[in-house]
């Protein structure tokens, strides 16, 4: 057989039989196998479109959800932002799409905690720090626009994040 010796030619023969062995398994347990692994998954594609038909729908009453959880998270309840400016166009647009129960809820980034900051929509841990190191550096900010001033925040981010924040 090609010039193989008596040994060499066992060693193919073996691996060519097992190699025929593994096919036939693998046949096997793939069309005749009683463990279907693909018989649950009618059921699970019915369930993800089920969540994600809620998910949609919940996205419309989004701000609402937004509202508890700044009220749990211990934000400042405030009907009507005091200062003038752009957080406060920013508020009454807000608050004029807003039902007539809903409050505006606010965070003041001069008096902030870190995980007051973080409840902001787009301020994350870091971005958190930062405001906290520039207020601290720099003191108090005079106007929402003064934000710009720190790494991270730019024109959209701060136009994002008007609504929820005030300075005092």
């Amino acid at each position: 057989m090609l010039g193989f010796t008596k040994q060499e030619q066992g060693i193919v023969l073996f691996l060519v039989a097992t190699l025929l062995l593994g096919s036939v398994v693998t046949v096997y347990h793939r069309f005749f196998s009683q463990d279907n692994p693909l018989e649950g998954v009618p059921n699970y594609i019915q369930e993800f479109e089920k969540k994600a038909h809620e998910i949609n729908t919940s996205l419309a009453d989004d701000s609402e959800a937004d509202e508890i959880e700044q009220v749990q998270a211990g934000f400042v309840v405030d009907s009507k932002p005091e200062s003038e400016g752009a957080e406060s166009a920013a508020s009454n647009s807000s608050a004029e799409d807003s039902t007539d129960k809903k409050q505006k809820f606010l965070v003041d980034v001069n008096t902030a905690s870190h995980e007051q900051l973080q409840n902001i929509p787009r301020i994350g841990p870091v971005l958190a720090q930062r405001i906290i190191e520039h207020r601290t550096r720099n003191g108090f900010f005079r106007s929402i626009e003064e934000l710009l001033d720190v790494k991270g925040i730019g024109k959209a981010t701060l136009r994002k994040i008007a609504p929820y924040v005030r300075v005092n």
